[in-house]
């Protein structure tokens, strides 16, 4: 309990024989004081006791009783004290308050002064030592939490130091892990081999010198090496010719490498180097590989036929060859002639398009598998079939050339009549009469004795001069 305090109860106990009645007053003035000061905690606690009733229940014992009961609850329940400390002070004060009649609440004595200062003094003691006990418990009781609040604060922040760690740790593995074993992309067909030997320091990797490769399928190849002193990893490189610029495709720490989406037929070139944080080897002596496709040479189509489709276009078909991928089919216009390809067949039928009506035309087929050919089919011919052209009777054609003069022909059922108008409209020569013959798709103008005759080409939506190809004579 605070001195302070101390020195109000002596001061109270001091002068409780002189004016027992007068005692409360004087006591709460002298706390009054105090309480503008260092002892207000206990300066309430005195007070409060005070303004219960107690200095009123001086004469009478069970009341005093029951108003210290009542007293001591207050200060534990309201001030948090023990009901040891509680009833010290309530005691402490009902002994002040009265005066020579405290033998009915405290232990009896004689009535003699010093007995009685004596007993007060024990009291007032107790009631400071028991304050001065539970200050320290209190003290101690802090210090213990704040002890507590720092071992959890330090136990999270190892929680978190270690729980970071394991993270770090593991994704480094994992770096590792990916860098080191599956850096070439096909990692499924990588070979897990014990590559990396234990590394001296400053001393840079020897060349590989036994590299060898091998087909791994109809797309790949595999190079393979034996681990090398010191090294860290390994370099790879292709080329596609001895002397050529290699080109880095692999770099990882396992002793073999599949390099895959390969052409068919086409040498590779393959060297590689090791290295580490010293610097790295120089490459090994380039090694090659082809990957040869076993491709089987179809056979010859078999049952060509052709046969007219239309005036201006011919169909080709002959037997499906089982091994074949495809076929081409070629052209000639005579049966010893020059053949041309003019065109591919996924499927055993091909139709040439855009011929001349009433023509032979000359047709030989191949079945290909890849870059492999089969000989050629035997030969076969077919004729376009003849035109039929709309009849000439009635129609009227023209020709404009580049000066605006047009020529006419109009067509009768046997004759025709020519006439030549210039830019003006006005008739420059003609009308001319003569016959008209059409065989097939050629027309013969007959125009008399000396007027000669001249040929065209029909072909329904126009008529050409077979002298000049350019003067073509549209119907009107």
């Amino acid at each position: 309990m605070d001195q302070g305090f101390i020195s109000v109860l002596q001061q109270l106990i001091a002068e409780q024989g002189k004016e027992p009645l007068l005692i409360p007053g004087k006591c709460k003035a002298i706390l009054s004081d105090y309480a503008r000061g260092d002892y207000k905690k206990e300066s309430r606690l005195i007070l409060q006791a005070l303004d219960a009733g107690v200095a009123k229940a001086i004469n009478n014992t069970q009341e005093m009783d029951l108003c210290k009961k009542q007293q001591i609850q207050i200060l534990h329940a309201e001030y948090e004290l023990v009901e040891e400390t509680a009833a010290d002070i309530v005691d402490t004060l009902a002994f002040v308050l009265r005066g020579d009649n405290s033998k009915t609440i405290l232990q009896k004595t004689e009535k003699k002064p010093e007995p009685r200062a004596e007993t007060v003094t024990v009291s007032a003691n107790e009631v400071i030592k028991n304050e001065s006990e539970n200050a320290n418990v209190n003290r101690r009781a802090e210090k213990q939490t704040e002890h507590n609040k720092k071992f959890i604060r330090k136990s999270i922040i190892i929680v978190l130091i270690v729980t970071v760690t394991i993270i770090t740790l593991a994704f480094s593995i994992f770096l590792m892990y990916r860098n080191g074993v599956l850096t070439n992309n096909n990692d499924e067909q990588n070979l897990q081999s014990t590559s990396i030997q234990p590394q001296r320091a400053g001393i840079i990797p020897a060349a590989p010198s036994d590299v060898t490769i091998r087909e791994e399928s109809p797309n790949s190849i595999r190079v393979i090496w034996s681990a090398i002193n010191d090294a860290a990893g390994y370099h790879v490189y292709r080329s596609i010719s001895e002397t050529g610029s290699f080109t880095r495709i692999g770099d990882l720490a396992s002793t073999s490498y599949l390099d895959i989406g390969l052409a068919v037929n086409t040498t590779y070139y393959y060297c590689v180097l090791s290295y580490n944080d010293a610097g790295q080897s120089t490459r090994s002596l380039p090694v090659s590989a082809i990957i040869e496709k076993n491709v089987i040479t179809p056979s010859t189509p078999t049952g060509v036929s052709a046969a007219a489709a239309s005036s201006n276009s011919i169909t080709v078909r002959w037997n499906e060859v089982p091994e074949a991928t495809g076929y081409l089919v070629f052209r000639s216009a005579a049966s010893g002639g020059t053949f041309a390809q003019i065109g591919t067949a996924a499927s055993a039928s091909y139709t040439d398009t855009g011929l001349s009506a009433n023509t032979a035309y000359f047709y030989i087929v191949y079945a290909v598998n890849g870059a492999e050919r089969s000989t050629p089919s035997q030969t076969v011919s077919a004729r376009t079939n003849a035109a039929t052209l709309p009849a000439l009777s009635g129609t009227t054609w023209e020709f404009t050339d580049r000066n605006g003069s047009r020529t006419r022909f109009s067509y009768t059922s046997s004759n025709v009549t020519y006439t030549i108008f210039n830019r003006s409209g006005a008739t420059i020569a003609g009308p001319e009469r003569g016959t008209y013959t059409l065989r097939g798709n050629i027309i013969t103008h007959n125009y008399g004795s000396g007027g000669g005759s001249e040929s065209y080409t029909y072909d329904g939506t126009r008529i050409v001069s077979r002298v000049h190809s350019d003067m073509i004579f549209r119907r009107r």
